[in-house]
């Protein structure tokens, strides 16, 4: 990849890797809402290849960034700009609506040939009663504000495995002539 969005960089994961690379990315843009690991990443990271930038995302979150006024940003970069954007183990801690965002914002900076690289954590809703019908991530509070916690009722919901049923036979060859 020539141009890398490191979407929370935190401490230079990637892009420690990718400076091991031959060739390296030409640009590579790190953002975080960690102030401490942006400032690492600057000190450590840049000074190998002033090519990779890091930037605190100034955005609101309780544990590493109380001070951000912000609850969403663009990201500091033009449009069409990159060629992949990285995210890992970014959108499982966002609220759907800021989700929404950054996928818009992630489509916005990538080239029209460009890759959105991203993890996710996938649940079966059935198995979380609590859950109301609006509601389609497990972390749904945008403010993480320590509200006190309820006692909720006993789960009754059946629990337990249900495997797909024996697949027939021949189907393990479908798509390579022999079913």
């Amino acid at each position: 990849m020539r141009r890398v969005f490191d979407f929370g960089c935190g401490c230079g994961r990637v892009a420690r890797q990718l400076l091991l690379q031959d060739p390296r990315p030409r640009r590579h843009m790190g953002i975080d809402i960690h102030r401490g690991m942006v400032a690492w990443c600057r000190a450590n990271l840049t000074a190998v290849d002033p090519a990779f930038e890091f930037w605190h995302h100034d955005v609101f979150a309780a544990g590493l960034n109380p001070a951000g006024e912000n609850n969403v940003l663009a990201f500091p970069a033009s449009n069409d700009e990159f060629t992949l954007v990285q995210a890992y183990s970014i959108f499982p801690h966002l609220v759907e609506a800021h989700a929404v965002h950054y996928l818009n914002e992630a489509a916005r900076v990538l080239r029209p040939v460009g890759y959105l690289h991203s993890t996710w954590f996938l649940f079966e809703k059935r198995y979380f009663p609590m859950m109301q019908d609006f509601q389609n991530a497990l972390f749904i509070n945008d403010r993480e504000s320590g509200a006190d916690e309820v006692e909720l009722p006993a789960d009754e919901a059946p629990f337990g495995r249900h495997p797909p049923p024996p697949l027939r036979p021949g189907a393990a060859l479908l798509g390579l002539g022999g079913g």
